[in-house]
């Protein structure tokens, strides 16, 4: 702005801002700036550290000899943080993310993605993105559970203040498994089959066998066998003392 003068040093000129509508000295949360004119009466200051998508007040004041006089109150609002994120690629245990956000100001608001298998707070992983120099973010979440549907959305954090994007969604793979029996005698079965498998000894995959028409692991009678795939994810097995003329 630009401030008339007539005699130099006798007179303080300066901007109060807040976030509050009260704008007199030493009210709470005013910050008050001292403006120094230049040769032509012009001043000039920027404000820093501002809470980002956030109306502020403000009105410049002057002051001589402890007697304050205030401009009119007029406000601005600090601009939103633009960002966007989607999953890239998907396998039975991994997600990557990748997106891109607009920061005006380094280090001074977090940016990251929230993800869970939950609708609530509860088994919420937060994990914070560190853009590159052109505002470019990547994150490849491992360990989640195969063929299981995750919420994420993207957030933006500053001085205690969260904003979030729209909440979207994802689904792990499910491996893909054959298994058939080859051969059968009297008390042995012969497995083989073949198992998709994207990531190495996070997903155990193996065959239950039982006299009985309950197949579940926790059923009674049943037999259960850990089956360890080879690099072309083939997996094969031979049951012994089985019940001879017996249906498993």
């Amino acid at each position: 702005g630009n401030v008339e003068l007539t005699e130099d040093g006798l007179i303080e000129v300066g901007v109060l801002y807040s976030t509050n509508s009260d704008l007199t000295i030493g009210a709470n949360g005013v910050i008050k700036q001292v403006l120094t004119p230049d040769a032509l009466c012009n001043v000039s200051f920027k404000a820093e550290g501002l809470q980002f998508a956030t109306v502020y007040n403000y009105r410049y004041y002057t002051c001589q000899n402890g007697k304050y006089t205030y401009g009119q109150t007029q406000t601005f609002k600090t601009s939103e943080v633009l960002m966007n994120l989607s999953v890239d690629s998907i396998t039975h245990t991994t997600a990557t993310f990748s997106g891109n956000v607009e920061l005006t100001e380094d280090g001074l608001i977090e940016v990251g993605v929230l993800y869970s298998t939950g609708n609530g707070a509860s088994g919420v992983i937060k994990q914070v993105l560190t853009p590159d120099s052109f505002g470019n973010v990547s994150f490849k979440a491992e360990g989640l559970q195969y063929g299981t549907a995750y919420n994420y959305c993207y957030y933006v954090y500053q001085n205690g203040k969260y904003a979030y994007g729209s909440t979207q969604t994802f689904t792990t793979s499910s491996p893909n498994m054959t298994l058939l029996v080859d051969s059968v005698t009297q008390t042995t079965a012969t497995f083989s089959g073949n198992v998709e498998l994207t990531e190495d000894g996070l997903i155990e995959v193996g065959i239950i066998y039982s006299l009985g028409n309950d197949l579940t692991v926790e059923a009674s009678g049943i037999a259960k066998q850990i089956l360890t795939p080879d690099s072309s994810g083939n997996v094969s097995l031979k049951a012994e003392s089985l019940q001879f003329a017996s249906t498993y």
